[in-house]
C-alpha cells in the first residue's frame, strides 16, 4: 500500500512542474530570458557618410537639422537603410566635430549616443559659426523610438 502512495505523490509533482512551467523564465520561442529576441539589446553597426553621397532626402533632412542651433537628431528611412543624422549646434568656431559612438537597441528603442569634441586650446580655428553634424547609415530599423544622448563639449579656453 506505500508504493501506490508514492507514484501518485510522483505523480502530482510530475504535473504540478508542467502545469507551472520549470524554465526559469527562458522563452520557449526563443531560448533567450524572458522572450527577448537577440536584436532587442544589441549594438548596431553603423558606417560614417559622406554628405556628398546621401540620398536626395537624407540629405535634405541634414541640411534642415543644421540650422535648428540646438543638439538633436533625426533618422531617415530609405528603402535599405535607416540614415541617423545628429547636430551639437551652433558653435561659435570652427574646429568642432560630433561623432556617433554607439548605437544601441533595447527593445522597441533605439538609442544613438554622440560625443562633440572641442578644438584644442589655442588652436587656429575658422572665426565663424559652425553647426557640427555627423550622418552614418545602419540596417534598416521601422517600428522603432529613437532617442538622442548627445554629450556636448565645453568650449576652450580664450587664452
Amino acid at each position: 500500500m506505500k508504493k501506490p502512495w508514492k507514484v501518485i505523490v510522483m505523480l502530482s509533482l510530475v504535473l504540478m512542474m508542467g502545469i507551472t512551467g520549470c524554465g526559469g523564465g527562458m522563452s520557449r520561442d526563443h531560448g533567450t530570458p524572458e522572450g527577448k529576441t537577440p536584436q532587442d539589446d544589441a549594438d548596431i553597426p553603423f558606417r560614417q557618410e559622406s554628405p556628398q553621397q546621401l540620398p536626395v532626402e537624407v540629405k535634405k533632412r541634414w541640411e534642415e537639422l543644421q540650422a535648428t542651433g540646438e543638439p538633436t537628431g533625426v533618422a531617415v528611412h530609405t528603402d535599405k537603410h535607416t540614415y541617423v543624422i545628429a547636430t551639437s549646434g551652433m558653435r561659435p568656431t570652427g574646429g568642432y566635430r560630433l561623432n556617433i559612438q554607439r548605437i544601441h537597441r533595447q527593445g522597441h528603442t533605439v538609442v544613438v549616443y554622440a560625443e562633440e569634441q572641442a578644438p584644442p586650446p589655442g588652436s587656429l580655428v575658422t572665426q565663424v559659426i559652425t553647426y557640427p553634424t555627423t550622418v552614418v547609415s545602419i540596417p534598416l530599423q521601422t517600428d522603432v523610438t529613437f532617442q538622442f544622448q548627445i554629450k556636448t563639449a565645453r568650449p576652450p579656453a580664450q587664452t
